[in-house]
């Protein structure tokens, strides 16, 4: 686990002991009990983390996961400058080379993403929006929280697409 995201758990879990757990995180425990049912014969597995801007930009990272560990990581972004111009960025890692380039997410498995996702919901709910969806297999596909009142680009967490048991296509 990264030490930015190490962080945020402890400083979101410090004073959560002893609390019960809200709705959402309910769900999620539920979803990771279904995950720990259906892993077994979910391997290996992939999905895509998406980011979108309010600017039409995007970025795409595709992990694979094999064994519980990453064994392929494929980024695809277009990036929309102020004066209109696109530009777009390809790359493919395998093997020894998964986590050579900055750009794009962080391979994660899904224990992880669980991990990540928990930290999000931890937020205050009277100060932000959360949200959690469940997809195929208890994986968590969006675990985000937006402060109320941000309108662009301020949300935190992850949406998840095209998760799906088997190689990366």
């Amino acid at each position: 686990m990264n030490t930015r995201l190490s962080l945020v758990l402890a400083s979101i879990c410090l004073g959560c002991a002893g609390e019960p757990p809200s709705p959402l995180q309910a769900q999620l425990d539920q979803a990771a009990a279904m995950w720990a049912r259906d892993k077994p014969s979910c391997a290996p597995y992939h999905y895509a983390r998406v980011t979108l801007s309010f600017t039409g930009s995007t970025r795409q990272t595709a992990i694979e996961i094999t064994n519980d560990h990453p064994s392929r990581r494929r980024y695809d972004a277009r990036f929309v400058q102020d004066n209109g111009e696109v530009t777009t960025e390809h790359w493919d890692e395998t093997g020894a080379a998964i986590g050579s380039h900055e750009d794009g997410h962080r391979a994660e498995t899904v224990e992880e993403l669980f991990a990540e996702c928990r930290a999000v919901l931890g937020q205050d709910a009277a100060a932000n929006r959360l949200t959690l969806e469940i997809g195929a297999h208890g994986v968590p596909t969006d675990c985000v929280f937006v402060p109320k009142g941000c309108e662009d680009d301020c949300g935190m967490g992850f949406n998840i697409t095209d998760f799906a048991c088997g190689p990366l296509p």
